[in-house]
């Protein structure tokens, strides 16, 4: 994603990037945007909601099937998303497998 892409998504998600709003995230938020998302990745395996609670722009969420496990950020201010490799004690290992990393 270019540049200027990237500027114009945080335009739309804050309005102007010198002042920008967070309070239209915190609307965003509310409106459960992943529901349907985090309903089929439960059908899959066992899914636990690690957001950090000062994080105003993404969800997170630890997901395992059997012996493999990642964890997946799904941000609400643009279409990102990233997906890191659990280690079999449960830790996020930084390896991304999402595809183009």
């Amino acid at each position: 994603m270019s540049l200027v892409a990237y500027k114009e998504f945080a335009r739309r998600s804050y309005g102007s990037l010198q002042r920008p709003r967070y309070d239209v995230i915190s609307k965003r938020l509310e409106k459960d945007p992943y529901r349907d998302l985090l309903e089929e990745l439960e059908r899959l395996g066992e899914v636990e909601d690690v957001t950090d609670l000062n994080c105003d722009v993404a969800f997170a969420w630890k997901i395992r099937t059997g012996e493999f496990g990642v964890v997946a950020r799904l941000s609400v201010v643009g279409p990102y998303a990233a997906v890191f490799r659990l280690h079999a004690d449960g830790y996020e290992t930084g390896e991304s497998v999402t595809e183009g990393s």
